[in-house]
């Protein structure tokens, strides 16, 4: 009797102590997912590491923190991580019943591929979950939104903002559908600057605006800094100047506040690109030289930075370094095979 006693009691033990287990993992994904929308990256990679590693391997939580860890390396500019983790993606056969999670980790790994220029990856990751429009598309909303995201970007790269644009808004309608508010606003971002790139200025301004007051609402720190950036550029070309520098300016503080180069250097760009529009050239050569520095993080985006730093040089009859700029974007551009904006210009 008192060996079942025994036993019964370190059963009992055992099972608290794997209960206390996954509690502790658990509190490591809230606190990353926290993070990353208080726009806390480093942090953010921190918590999904710790929990990626003690969680089993191809189970949904461990599938997510993959991507928060992708998300937070492309940030941070840690890339070879960023590449290993689609790679451990790639790799895996995904479990019975975690297909859903699976197919969004490998869509947000993707897209994080994507942004930064390494399409080779993105496509191997975005071949894997082909069939997930298809087979999720009435059971997880999110996940298919997730998708949409990554064939946004693939197809941006690709040289087809028109195609952006419509899987932006196709993700947007499913993570409304998903009830995602969070999401929805990232995603009313994207669709902003997709007007943007095909010439939708008043259209880029209303779902800007609208993507930066529920930001600001719920608090997505993240989401706010992308959206002045792009709201800059929408008003520039509205030829509302002042009030464009105003918003790329305050774009740049809390990018730079967040760690986030990529926004930082890009607002740097945009800034650059205002001053040209307001005749300013010698601030606006310093300021495209201010966006190459800050984007050597983020090479497709440098590329047209470059574009623009020769096109003030011109401007200003500094020929010799025009050139030099111009031949730099040139051959960036030709080693990516793509960029997500600027392609005409370089």
């Amino acid at each position: 009797q008192q060996r079942h006693q025994r036993a019964g009691l370190q059963e009992e033990q055992e099972h608290a102590q794997d209960h206390d287990a996954h509690a502790w993992r658990l509190a490591h994904m809230l606190q990353a997912d926290a993070h990353r929308w208080g726009a806390e990256f480093a942090e953010m990679r921190e918590r999904a590491q710790v929990a990626w590693e003690a969680l089993p391997k191809g189970e949904a939580s461990w599938c997510k923190a993959a991507a928060d860890i992708a998300t937070a390396c492309r940030v941070l500019g840690h890339y070879d991580q960023l590449v290993s983790v689609g790679e451990s993606l790639s790799q895996l056969k995904p479990l019975p019943h975690f297909e859903a999670a699976y197919t969004e980790a490998a869509a947000r790994t993707a897209m994080q591929l994507f942004i930064i220029g390494w399409t080779k990856h993105g496509d191997a990751l975005l071949s894997r979950i082909a069939d997930a429009e298809r087979l999720l598309s009435q059971t997880h909303p999110a996940v298919v939104a997730w998708f949409h995201h990554a064939r946004a970007f693939a197809a941006l790269h690709g040289g087809d903002p028109g195609a952006y644009l419509q899987l932006c808004a196709e993700a947007a309608r499913c993570f409304e559908r998903a009830g995602n508010l969070r999401s929805v606003v990232n995603a009313r971002v994207h669709l902003g600057f997709a007007y943007i790139e095909v010439g939708g200025f008043g259209e880029a301004e209303i779902a800007l605006r609208d993507a930066l007051n529920h930001a600001s609402r719920m608090g997505l720190h993240n989401v706010r800094a992308t959206a002045l950036h792009n709201l800059g550029m929408a008003l520039a070309r509205l030829n509302q100047l002042d009030e464009a520098m105003t918003v790329e300016l305050e774009a740049i503080r809390l990018a730079a506040s967040q760690g986030d180069q990529r926004i930082e250097g890009a607002s740097y760009h945009y800034l650059a690109i205002i001053h040209m529009l307001r005749g300013e050239l010698g601030q606006a050569e310093q300021e495209a030289f201010n966006a190459t520095e800050k984007l050597r993080v983020a090479p497709p985006v440098r590329a047209h930075a470059l574009a623009t730093l020769g096109a003030t040089r011109l401007a200003r009859h500094h020929v010799d370094a025009a050139l030099a700029a111009t031949e730099e974007a040139m051959s960036l551009f030709k080693s990516l095979g793509g960029a997500e904006e600027g392609e005409v210009a370089v």
